[in-house]
């Protein structure tokens, strides 16, 4: 195991690729010092869906283990940060979880807007404020970015638990880009690719996909109270240190954003589907979804507590 351990943590030494912070750049635009770049490691490319509960690895392993993954950890922060708004690696402050929907999508096509610009930061067309905006697309990619060597790094396999939380964030924005934008390159990007050509999917199979997930992702975290003491200590540990969107830091927690989710997605389906979209609701209610305020999935801001998109 220990040999294992060693080839998986040499293969995240920090070798380093630039690649673009998604900012809509226009094609005229040059690189230059004020263009936004990321240092980020060499990409890994693995099975992201591979959610195997397995026998837990030897406790004295899990240190090391811990430590090699500390890098895609790190990033683990940095994707929640994106996904409320943030950039560059930052907390989101106040407002900016509003700004991937709500001043582009939702001003352009929505039932009702504000009667008034913000002093031009409300754009009623698709022409994104470019000082803060990423849009929808944007921040899929971004968390991709993100997750993706988190996701497909073997030995994240060792902590399921994590991997899991990883790949439901991955849906979660996937769902919603693929919503507004139709086919996405989502198998591609879950499996980490970084260059094209790019295979895109179309929305059902995106869909079906996702469902898949959510339902290894909801058995990976009823199995939580079958683990170890030491083990479900230790991922305890992780998520106070890694999980900024959870006010309780609990898996359970999780659970039920991951079937609240899948609900969501069976709404989506009912003039579609009728009969599936009862059966997806059915199912995701039985097994606990979020029900009260405490078990939001959210991020604190000196404003106060922002909901992900109302789930």
């Amino acid at each position: 195991m220990k040999l294992n351990i060693l080839k998986y943590a040499l293969a995240a030494l920090p070798l380093v690729t630039f690649s673009a912070c998604m900012d809509f750049d226009t094609p005229s635009d040059e690189f230059n010092k004020e263009t936004d770049v990321t240092l980020r490691p060499e990409p890994l490319h693995g099975d992201a869906d591979n959610l195997e509960i397995k026998d837990v690895v030897a406790e004295e392993d899990f240190p090391e283990i811990k430590k090699a993954l500390k890098n895609d950890l790190d990033m683990l922060i940095t994707a929640q940060y994106y996904l409320m708004g943030g950039k560059n690696g930052e907390e989101p402050g106040a407002h900016q979880w509003q700004y991937v929907f709500n001043l582009t999508t939702d001003a352009y096509a929505g039932y009702t807007t504000c009667d008034q610009s913000w002093n031009g930061s409300f754009p009623t067309t698709y022409s994104y404020k470019r000082d803060f905006c990423e849009g929808p697309h944007g921040r899929f990619l971004s968390m991709k970015n993100n997750l993706g060597n988190l996701l497909n790094n073997d030995l994240t396999n060792e902590m399921v638990e994590i991997k899991a939380i990883a790949l439901l964030l991955f849906d979660y924005v996937a769902q919603e880009c693929t919503d507004l934008y139709g086919s996405i390159a989502y198998q591609d990007h879950k499996g980490n690719k970084e260059t094209n050509p790019f295979t895109f999917n179309d929305g059902y199979t995106i869909y079906t996909s996702i469902l898949k997930n959510i339902d290894d992702i909801v058995a990976v975290f009823d199995n939580f109270p079958n683990r170890p003491d030491w083990y479900r200590a230790e991922i305890n540990n992780i998520l106070f240190e890694s999980d900024k969107l959870t006010q309780d830091q609990q898996i359970d927690t999780w659970r039920r954003f991951a079937n609240s989710l899948k609900l969501r997605m069976a709404m989506h389906l009912v003039k579609v589907d009728p009969a599936e979209a009862k059966r997806l609701a059915e199912e995701a209610v039985a097994s606990g979804v979020v029900e009260s305020m405490a078990q939001e999935i959210g991020m604190n801001a000196n404003t106060g507590f922002m909901g992900v998109s109302n789930i």
